[in-house]
């Protein structure tokens, strides 16, 4: 009997207790099993369970009718009463969290702390790579730094991975070429842009070929039929099936008037010219045979 009246006792305390804190404030109820560390239940009615995976993570809050996400202190006090759809994982100081906006889920950081880092304003942000990400929103795509400002407007249909400094962004239909500060180095005119090979990369523009470098600039004017990748500052290009060679730099080494230009073994090739074959240098030197050279 004494047991009973001990525990109607305490259980009469504890409503004291409960009743007077404050309405924002989140109390220990009991210990869950993995992946939870601790639950807690929230004073306010319209939330059920409280959940907890780790002491520094963010507090979820299982909701009426979907999962909802609040920040606390490692006291359970709220560090604001801004609600979340969505918490990721902390990786480097930041958080990926979500929220709906007008029934879509839009996303961004904050820092362990809760504080806005970047604002939940993209349908998705990719990974960080040296500290510039693609994010997407209405389906395009731009870039933005750790900081949340945009590098790139969110204009593009892709952009593919920087690589010595540029990256190669898609524009209604079209490439171009843009630098790590977003700048467009090349206007969005080109049907494909290929690797960069020696420092050139080669283009398309209505069916014909040329070569830019890294800072857009058409090294090798947009003119031929047929170019092939650049080796050793080299490379053959074409018009109407004749071919010649031509250097890194834009320089033609030998007429377009080749039937065929072979492989180079070393410094030499065989090509075709009016149906005779012959020894080709790579200074654009033509031999009747390699005897002769």
């Amino acid at each position: 009997m004494k047991k009973l009246n001990l525990l109607i006792i305490l259980f009469f305390l504890l409503n004291i207790f409960l009743m007077a804190q404050p309405s924002i404030s989140l109390y220990p109820a009991q210990r869950y099993k993995m992946p939870y560390q601790y639950g807690i239940m929230s004073e306010r009615q319209k939330w059920n369970t409280l959940s907890i995976r780790s002491i520094d993570a963010p507090f979820i809050l299982l909701g009426e009718q979907r999962t909802k996400y609040v920040f606390t202190d490692p006291n359970f006090n709220l560090l604001d009463e801004t609600i979340y759809n969505y918490v990721g994982e902390n990786v480097n100081n930041r958080i990926p969290i979500g929220m709906v906006s007008n029934s879509q889920l839009l996303f961004g950081f904050v820092s362990p702390t809760g504080s806005i880092v970047i604002s939940p304003l993209y349908y998705d942000i990719y990974p960080f790579v040296e500290g510039r990400a693609e994010v997407l929103r209405g389906g395009r795509v731009g870039i933005i730094n750790e900081e949340g400002k945009k590098i790139t407007p969110v204009k593009y249909e892709r952009i593919g991975d920087f690589f010595n400094g540029v990256a190669v962004a898609e524009f209604l239909g079209k490439f171009l070429l843009l630098s790590e500060t977003g700048e467009e180095l090349t206007p969005a005119v080109y049907n494909y842009i290929g690797r960069f090979e020696d420092n050139l990369a080669p283009v398309k523009k209505n069916n014909l070929w040329g070569f830019i470098d890294r800072m857009g600039i058409e090294v090798i004017p947009v003119e031929y039929t047929f170019v092939s990748s650049f080796e050793l500052k080299r490379a053959i290009v074409g018009i109407n099936n004749k071919f010649g060679l031509i250097t890194n730099e834009g320089v033609l080494l030998t007429s377009i008037e080749y039937d065929e230009i072979g492989t180079f073994v070393g410094d030499w090739t065989l090509v075709k010219k009016d149906g005779k074959k012959l020894s080709l240098s790579r200074d654009g030197k033509e031999y009747l045979d390699l005897k002769n050279k």
